[in-house]
């Protein structure tokens, strides 16, 4: 479970810092570095038949400029319909994170490019999807203690050969802010920040 929650945030993306080639050209090897840090949150909160759930996933590259954002916030009634917005950016956000002691990170943007769709008791689509735009402002502050591990895979398919290593850190986290409306720290389901050293060699 500690390693799914350190790894969930970066997994969703890819922020490369280093790619190269070696061995003879009938068989190159492959490696691909990253060195990335995440900031992640979930939150939950209901009232009588309806219900509000948001979160907010963002993962910078320490090797360089690269980040990117995915955030969600959900508006529903039980047996009714549910409207959602969605945003998946890579710019227009300004996002920091402690890396080294995974303390805190902040997290704002505004009028951020997304899409707003509505869907039925039967999680059908009504009509098109449109496009809107959204605010987003939140902190996380972290909690406890920090957890570090690694793990390794290998997987051969045929003739390719894929070999993965990974270090992580992650850190539990409070998390408030504002996302189409207020992120309360009693709603908060989970957050974290975490950082993930990855070494990919295939052939």
């Amino acid at each position: 479970m500690k390693r799914a929650l350190a790894v969930a945030a970066v997994a969703a993306v890819s922020l490369l810092g280093f790619t190269g080639t070696a061995g003879a050209a009938s068989s190159p090897v492959t490696h691909v570095r990253s060195n990335t840090a995440s900031a992640q949150a979930n939150w939950f909160k209901e009232s009588g038949d309806q219900y509000w759930a948001s979160g907010v996933s963002a993962v910078k590259s320490l090797w360089g400029s690269g980040s990117e954002l995915h955030l969600w916030h959900t508006v529903g009634t039980n047996g009714g319909t549910t409207t959602s917005i969605n945003a998946d950016v890579t710019t227009g956000f300004a996002l920091t994170i402690d890396a080294k002691r995974l303390g805190s990170a902040s997290l704002s943007a505004t009028d951020l490019p997304a899409t707003l769709c509505t869907y039925d008791e039967n999680g059908e689509l009504v009509g098109d999807c449109t496009d809107t735009t959204v605010d987003v402002n939140v902190t996380w502050s972290g909690q406890g203690a920090m957890m570090k591990g690694s793990y390794n895979e290998h997987v051969t398919i045929g003739g390719s050969m894929t070999r993965l290593h990974v270090l992580w850190t992650n850190r539990e986290a409070l998390a408030t802010g504002s996302l189409d409306g207020a992120l309360s720290a009693a709603d908060l389901e989970f957050a974290s920040l975490g950082t993930e050293k990855q070494v990919k060699m295939g052939r």
